[in-house]
């Protein structure tokens, strides 16, 4: 799947290297994609403030998913596709029930835009990353922040956690990599 600046998602066929189906129904740019964990629905979001999911099968839109303040950043479902997950410009984490379409809870702490988001392969923890630099650890069962790392001051753009959630790599703004260990570093997040 892309996402582009027209506001359309396409579905490739991987054999023709055709699209299999051209979505529409983002206003703006598209700036995050998440295919749901049973390969079934495929979530859209960008510079406008719905979020939009689409059945992969059909190409029917499913659900919207409205009242986001700003544009979304990233956007992710949780491991048993229950929830959707966006972080974006102002600076929160929303969590949509997929069935209802209604906003769960939201979480808050971010000074920058929220740019990357991680979940747990159990769905109790999730890492965010901001534009200021700050990595944050969330309890999702209580909806708490854990703990928060500064990453030296790079806007963290980029984050990608083993499965076993035991280290993760960071790309940074200043175009630098690194590396962190989870269960050391778990003083410190």
């Amino acid at each position: 799947a892309s996402g582009s600046a027209d506001g359309t998602v396409r579905l490739w066929d991987l054999e023709t290297g055709e699209p299999q189906w051209v979505l529409e129904g983002i206003d703006g740019f598209v700036n995050a994609l998440s295919i749901s964990p049973n390969g079934r629905a495929i979530a859209a979001a960008g510079t406008a403030s719905d979020i939009v999911l689409w059945d992969i099968a059909t190409g029917e839109e499913i659900q919207r998913f409205s009242g986001y303040a700003n544009g979304i950043n990233t956007l992710l479902f949780n491991p048993n596709g229950s929830q959707l997950i966006a972080g974006g410009t102002d600076q929160n984490i929303y969590v949509w029930d997929v069935a209802t379409g209604e906003l769960a809870y939201s979480l808050e702490g971010h000074s920058g835009y929220v740019n990357k988001l991680a979940i747990r392969g159990d769905g109790n923890q999730l890492l965010s990353s901001d534009s200021d630099g700050w990595m944050f650890l969330w309890d999702l069962r209580n909806q708490l922040l854990i703990k928060q790392v500064w990453g030296e001051g790079a806007s963290l753009d980029h984050i990608v956690v083993r499965s076993d959630w035991k280290s993760l790599a960071t790309g940074q703004g200043n175009h630098d990599i690194s590396l962190w260990n989870l269960t050391s570093v778990n003083e410190q997040l």
